[in-house]
Protein backbone atom coordinates (compact mmCIF):
# COMPACT_ATOMS: atom_id res chain seq x y z
CA UNK A 1 0.00 0.00 0.00
CA UNK A 2 1.47 3.37 -1.04
CA UNK A 3 1.57 6.39 1.24
CA UNK A 4 0.67 9.99 0.26
CA UNK A 5 4.32 10.97 0.70
CA UNK A 6 5.44 8.18 -1.65
CA UNK A 7 2.88 9.31 -4.25
CA UNK A 8 4.19 12.87 -3.98
CA UNK A 9 7.75 11.69 -4.61
CA UNK A 10 6.57 9.78 -7.70
CA UNK A 11 4.83 12.90 -9.07
CA UNK A 12 7.94 15.07 -8.57
CA UNK A 13 10.11 12.43 -10.25
CA UNK A 14 7.73 12.27 -13.23
CA UNK A 15 7.77 16.06 -13.65
CA UNK A 16 11.57 16.20 -13.53
CA UNK A 17 11.80 13.37 -16.04
CA UNK A 18 9.43 15.21 -18.42
CA UNK A 19 11.40 18.46 -18.13
CA UNK A 20 14.74 16.77 -18.77
CA UNK A 21 13.31 14.83 -21.70
CA UNK A 22 11.54 17.81 -23.28
CA UNK A 23 14.69 19.89 -23.74
CA UNK A 24 17.94 21.19 -22.31
CA UNK A 25 17.62 24.47 -20.43
CA UNK A 26 19.89 27.28 -21.58
CA UNK A 27 21.79 29.31 -18.99
CA UNK A 28 23.03 32.20 -21.08
CA UNK A 29 23.21 34.81 -18.34
CA UNK A 30 23.87 34.88 -14.63
CA UNK A 31 20.16 34.61 -13.82
CA UNK A 32 19.59 31.69 -16.21
CA UNK A 33 16.13 32.88 -17.28
CA UNK A 34 16.71 34.69 -20.58
CA UNK A 35 18.57 34.35 -23.88
CA UNK A 36 19.55 37.42 -25.90
CA UNK A 37 20.19 36.97 -29.63
CA UNK A 38 22.59 39.00 -31.76
CA UNK A 39 19.77 41.21 -33.06
CA UNK A 40 18.61 42.01 -29.52
CA UNK A 41 15.71 39.56 -29.39
CA UNK A 42 15.19 38.18 -25.88
CA UNK A 43 13.75 34.72 -25.14
CA UNK A 44 12.39 34.08 -21.65
CA UNK A 45 12.94 30.65 -20.11
CA UNK A 46 14.61 29.23 -23.24
CA UNK A 47 15.39 25.54 -23.80
CA UNK A 48 16.79 23.54 -26.70
CA UNK A 49 14.40 21.21 -28.49
CA UNK A 50 16.72 20.04 -31.28
CA UNK A 51 19.76 21.14 -33.21
CA UNK A 52 21.51 20.67 -36.54
CA UNK A 53 24.89 21.87 -37.86
CA UNK A 54 23.47 25.29 -38.71
CA UNK A 55 20.98 26.17 -35.96
CA UNK A 56 19.18 25.40 -32.71
CA UNK A 57 15.44 24.90 -32.36
CA UNK A 58 14.62 26.79 -29.19
CA UNK A 59 11.44 26.78 -27.16
CA UNK A 60 10.57 29.74 -24.94
CA UNK A 61 7.63 31.45 -23.28
CA UNK A 62 6.32 32.83 -26.58
CA UNK A 63 6.69 29.70 -28.69
CA UNK A 64 9.30 27.83 -30.73
CA UNK A 65 11.88 29.24 -33.15
CA UNK A 66 14.79 27.95 -35.23
CA UNK A 67 17.77 30.22 -34.55
CA UNK A 68 20.99 30.10 -36.65
CA UNK A 69 24.19 29.71 -34.66
CA UNK A 70 25.34 33.07 -36.05
CA UNK A 71 22.59 34.69 -33.96
CA UNK A 72 23.52 32.82 -30.76
CA UNK A 73 26.12 33.61 -28.09
CA UNK A 74 29.62 32.16 -28.54
CA UNK A 75 29.25 29.82 -25.57
CA UNK A 76 26.27 28.08 -27.25
CA UNK A 77 28.14 27.86 -30.55
CA UNK A 78 31.02 26.15 -28.78
CA UNK A 79 28.75 23.91 -26.71
CA UNK A 80 27.05 22.49 -29.80
CA UNK A 81 30.21 22.34 -31.95
CA UNK A 82 29.25 25.02 -34.46
CA UNK A 83 31.41 25.07 -37.63
CA UNK A 84 30.73 27.65 -40.36
CA UNK A 85 31.89 25.20 -43.04
CA UNK A 86 29.64 22.40 -41.78
CA UNK A 87 26.75 24.83 -41.39
CA UNK A 88 27.16 26.09 -44.96
CA UNK A 89 27.34 22.53 -46.34
CA UNK A 90 24.24 21.58 -44.34
CA UNK A 91 22.29 24.60 -45.61
CA UNK A 92 23.30 23.83 -49.20
CA UNK A 93 22.19 20.23 -48.81
CA UNK A 94 18.91 21.39 -47.32
CA UNK A 95 18.39 23.82 -50.20
CA UNK A 96 18.94 20.98 -52.68
CA UNK A 97 16.46 18.79 -50.80
CA UNK A 98 13.90 21.60 -50.75
CA UNK A 99 14.32 22.15 -54.48
CA UNK A 100 13.94 18.43 -55.17
CA UNK A 101 10.86 18.31 -52.99
CA UNK A 102 9.44 21.34 -54.77
CA UNK A 103 9.99 19.70 -58.17
CA UNK A 104 8.49 16.44 -56.94
CA UNK A 105 5.43 18.22 -55.61
CA UNK A 106 5.06 20.11 -58.91
CA UNK A 107 5.18 16.84 -60.87
CA UNK A 108 2.65 15.26 -58.50
CA UNK A 109 0.38 18.29 -58.83
CA UNK A 110 0.55 18.10 -62.64
CA UNK A 111 -0.18 14.38 -62.57
CA UNK A 112 -3.12 14.92 -60.25
CA UNK A 113 -4.47 17.69 -62.47
CA UNK A 114 -4.12 15.40 -65.49
CA UNK A 115 -5.98 12.60 -63.69
CA UNK A 116 -8.71 15.02 -62.61
CA UNK A 117 -9.10 16.27 -66.19
CA UNK A 118 -9.30 12.69 -67.50
CA UNK A 119 -11.89 11.83 -64.87
CA UNK A 120 -13.95 14.89 -65.72
CA UNK A 121 -13.72 14.09 -69.43
CA UNK A 122 -14.85 10.50 -68.84
CA UNK A 123 -17.69 11.66 -66.62
CA UNK A 124 -18.75 14.25 -69.19
CA UNK A 125 -18.69 11.65 -71.95
CA UNK A 126 -20.80 9.28 -69.82
CA UNK A 127 -23.28 12.08 -69.10
CA UNK A 128 -23.60 12.81 -72.82
CA UNK A 129 -24.29 9.14 -73.61
CA UNK A 130 -26.88 9.02 -70.82
CA UNK A 131 -28.66 12.16 -72.05
CA UNK A 132 -28.67 10.87 -75.63
CA UNK A 133 -30.27 7.62 -74.44
CA UNK A 134 -32.89 9.59 -72.50
CA UNK A 135 -33.62 11.68 -75.60
CA UNK A 136 -34.16 8.52 -77.68
CA UNK A 137 -36.49 7.03 -75.06
CA UNK A 138 -38.42 10.26 -74.73
CA UNK A 139 -38.77 10.64 -78.50
CA UNK A 140 -40.08 7.07 -78.78
CA UNK A 141 -42.62 7.83 -76.09
CA UNK A 142 -43.73 10.95 -77.96
CA UNK A 143 -44.11 9.00 -81.20
CA UNK A 144 -46.19 6.33 -79.44
CA UNK A 145 -48.48 8.95 -77.92
CA UNK A 146 -48.90 10.75 -81.23
CA UNK A 147 -50.04 7.44 -82.73
CA UNK A 148 -52.26 6.61 -79.76
CA UNK A 149 -54.06 9.94 -79.39
CA UNK A 150 -55.90 9.86 -82.78
CA UNK A 151 -57.14 6.36 -81.96
CA UNK A 152 -58.40 7.53 -78.57
CA UNK A 153 -60.09 10.53 -80.19
CA UNK A 154 -61.83 8.27 -82.70
CA UNK A 155 -62.90 5.90 -79.92
CA UNK A 156 -64.29 8.81 -77.92
CA UNK A 157 -66.21 10.14 -80.93
CA UNK A 158 -67.63 6.70 -81.80
CA UNK A 159 -68.91 6.14 -78.26
CA UNK A 160 -70.45 9.60 -78.15
CA UNK A 161 -72.18 9.08 -81.52
CA UNK A 162 -73.56 5.71 -80.41
CA UNK A 163 -74.88 7.15 -77.17
CA UNK A 164 -76.55 10.10 -78.92
CA UNK A 165 -78.02 7.84 -81.59
CA UNK A 166 -79.37 5.37 -79.05
CA UNK A 167 -80.87 8.09 -76.89
CA UNK A 168 -82.80 9.44 -79.87
CA UNK A 169 -84.47 6.13 -80.90
CA UNK A 170 -88.08 5.35 -79.93
CA UNK A 171 -89.49 2.25 -78.23
CA UNK A 172 -93.16 2.90 -79.22
CA UNK A 173 -95.38 0.29 -81.05
CA UNK A 174 -95.38 -0.15 -84.78
CA UNK A 175 -98.85 -0.97 -86.28
CA UNK A 176 -97.34 -2.54 -89.42
CA UNK A 177 -95.39 -5.11 -87.46
CA UNK A 178 -97.79 -5.29 -84.49
CA UNK A 179 -94.95 -5.15 -82.03
CA UNK A 180 -92.69 -2.77 -80.10
CA UNK A 181 -89.69 -1.09 -81.81
CA UNK A 182 -86.62 -1.64 -79.66
CA UNK A 183 -83.37 0.39 -79.53
CA UNK A 184 -81.34 -2.05 -81.64
CA UNK A 185 -83.78 -2.09 -84.56
CA UNK A 186 -85.41 -5.42 -83.63
CA UNK A 187 -89.02 -6.10 -82.82
CA UNK A 188 -90.76 -7.69 -79.90
CA UNK A 189 -93.66 -9.79 -81.09
CA UNK A 190 -95.91 -8.96 -78.17
CA UNK A 191 -97.47 -5.51 -78.09
CA UNK A 192 -97.94 -5.50 -74.35
CA UNK A 193 -96.74 -2.55 -72.20
CA UNK A 194 -94.48 -4.85 -70.15
CA UNK A 195 -92.50 -5.65 -73.29
CA UNK A 196 -92.07 -1.94 -74.01
CA UNK A 197 -90.92 -1.33 -70.43
CA UNK A 198 -88.30 -4.05 -70.75
CA UNK A 199 -87.07 -2.51 -73.98
CA UNK A 200 -86.83 0.91 -72.33
CA UNK A 201 -84.83 -0.52 -69.45
CA UNK A 202 -82.49 -2.33 -71.84
CA UNK A 203 -82.01 0.90 -73.75
CA UNK A 204 -81.19 2.79 -70.53
CA UNK A 205 -78.62 0.21 -69.51
CA UNK A 206 -76.96 0.37 -72.91
CA UNK A 207 -76.84 4.16 -72.79
CA UNK A 208 -75.32 4.03 -69.31
CA UNK A 209 -72.69 1.56 -70.45
CA UNK A 210 -71.86 3.75 -73.43
CA UNK A 211 -71.60 6.83 -71.19
CA UNK A 212 -69.22 5.02 -68.85
CA UNK A 213 -67.09 3.86 -71.78
CA UNK A 214 -67.10 7.41 -73.13
CA UNK A 215 -66.00 8.82 -69.76
CA UNK A 216 -63.18 6.26 -69.56
CA UNK A 217 -62.08 7.01 -73.12
CA UNK A 218 -62.12 10.74 -72.36
CA UNK A 219 -59.99 10.17 -69.25
CA UNK A 220 -57.50 8.10 -71.25
CA UNK A 221 -57.37 10.75 -73.97
CA UNK A 222 -56.70 13.59 -71.50
CA UNK A 223 -54.00 11.56 -69.79
CA UNK A 224 -52.32 10.81 -73.11
CA UNK A 225 -52.42 14.51 -74.03
CA UNK A 226 -50.90 15.47 -70.66
CA UNK A 227 -48.20 12.82 -71.07
CA UNK A 228 -47.45 14.12 -74.55
CA UNK A 229 -47.08 17.70 -73.28
CA UNK A 230 -44.82 16.54 -70.43
CA UNK A 231 -42.60 14.45 -72.71
CA UNK A 232 -42.29 17.27 -75.24
CA UNK A 233 -41.22 19.66 -72.46
CA UNK A 234 -38.76 17.04 -71.16
CA UNK A 235 -37.35 16.54 -74.65
CA UNK A 236 -36.74 20.28 -74.92
CA UNK A 237 -34.85 20.34 -71.60
CA UNK A 238 -32.82 17.26 -72.52
CA UNK A 239 -31.76 18.78 -75.84
CA UNK A 240 -30.71 22.00 -74.08
CA UNK A 241 -28.73 19.98 -71.51
CA UNK A 242 -27.08 17.94 -74.27
CA UNK A 243 -26.06 21.11 -76.08
CA UNK A 244 -24.41 22.48 -72.92
CA UNK A 245 -22.55 19.22 -72.30
CA UNK A 246 -21.25 19.07 -75.87
CA UNK A 247 -20.01 22.65 -75.61
CA UNK A 248 -18.18 21.76 -72.38
CA UNK A 249 -16.72 18.68 -74.06
CA UNK A 250 -14.96 20.73 -76.73
CA UNK A 251 -11.33 21.52 -75.76
CA UNK A 252 -10.57 25.15 -75.06
CA UNK A 253 -9.07 26.89 -78.06
CA UNK A 254 -5.44 27.83 -77.63
CA UNK A 255 -4.68 31.56 -77.99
Amino acid sequence: MTTPRYNKILCVTAVLTFVLTAGTFIHADQKGKTLTLADGTVFKNPYVISHDPAALEIGHDNGIQRVPFTELPLELQQKYGYSPEKAQKFEEEQAVRREELKKKQAVEAQEKQKQDEQFQAQRLSADIVHIEDEIKKTQLGIDDLKNEIPSLEQQQKTLLDLSVELAGKSVSGDSNRRGVYTWDGGYISSGSSSAGLRAERTKSRKIKDLDEQYASATKDLKKAQRDLDAKQALLLRLNEQLERLKKAEKPAEKP
